[in-house]
């Protein structure tokens, strides 16, 4: 695990180099806001609003816990991704069976 001076000075390095290569994407208007912290004017569907990119260096021993983050992130898109198109089912089912009673309303009324 890094000590704090050590994470503080890999904080700035990459902070610094992020502030570089976003004023090459979206131009000079970069700026820090807080230490490790970079924020950008953003418009987006012609609102305007502001982006900010934090970098932190999580305090912990265990080299893999950065890849079982990105396994879990990875992992909770796909559960709601299947929650998702479950809902989507369920409303479709729920929408073709009251489509399906108003149909049989419609031919009772036609019969009758």
């Amino acid at each position: 695990m890094l000590n704090q001076k050590q994470s503080t000075a890999v904080r700035a390095d990459l902070t610094a180099k992020m502030l570089d290569a976003l004023r090459a994407i979206v131009g000079e208007d970069v700026d820090y806001i807080a230490s490790g912290t970079l924020n950008f004017p953003i418009v987006f569907e012609g609102v305007e609003g502001w982006a900010e990119v934090k970098v932190s260096i999580p305090k912990t021993d265990d080299l893999d816990d950065g890849y079982l983050k990105r396994e879990d992130y990875k992992m909770r898109l796909v559960s709601n991704a299947e929650k998702a198109e479950e809902r989507k089912r369920k409303a479709e089912a729920k929408k073709a069976e009251a489509e399906a009673k108003k149909q049989a309303k419609a031919n009772t009324k036609k019969e009758g």
